[in-house]
């Protein structure tokens, strides 16, 4: 489909596409009520219990650190957010967030098994927040947790 303005003499000219977003925007703006966007921007482990692959130590404590933005035009009361192991909640809060604001959420993990754990940073769990995108409220991470004795890799 081919849009068109009517120029000054009424007749129909093409629509530059510079145009037609500018002029949707000012229509949008106008219109379109005010929306929050809940994104979990970034999950971070730290721990000396490290090694140059990523991997972890059992008995180790990982401190995580969950960045959670509002990438929406309007402010957010009572979100629901959480650091989580599949067993259990390593950190729950009820956060306010302004208008393109954000806020960072920490917590220790020390894993006791070796294996894979998953851990997650999850907001508006409850999808209470009505966003301009549901699919960014999350952020997963495979932990590779190894034991090691007097300073070798033991693997099972």
């Amino acid at each position: 489909a081919i849009s068109v303005v009517y120029g000054k003499n009424l007749m129909p000219q093409k629509e530059s596409p510079m145009l037609k977003s500018t002029r949707a925007a000012a229509v949008y703006n106008r219109i379109a009520p005010p929306k929050a966007n809940v994104t979990v921007e970034s999950l971070q482990l730290k721990s000396a219990g490290a090694d140059a692959a990523g991997r972890f130590q059992k008995n180790k404590p990982i401190t995580v650190t969950c960045d959670i933005k509002n990438t929406g035009n309007t402010k957010i009361n009572d979100l629901d957010a959480v650091i989580r192991v599949p067993d259990k909640n390593l950190i729950s809060k009820t956060l306010t967030m302004e208008e393109n604001g954000s806020v960072k959420i920490t917590a220790t993990y020390t894993p006791q098994q070796i294996g894979v754990v998953y851990l997650a940073c999850r907001a508006d769990l409850s999808d209470a927040i009505s966003e301009s995108n549901e699919e960014d409220n999350k952020q997963i991470a495979a932990l590779y947790i190894l034991e090691y004795s007097s300073g070798s890799l033991l693997l099972f």
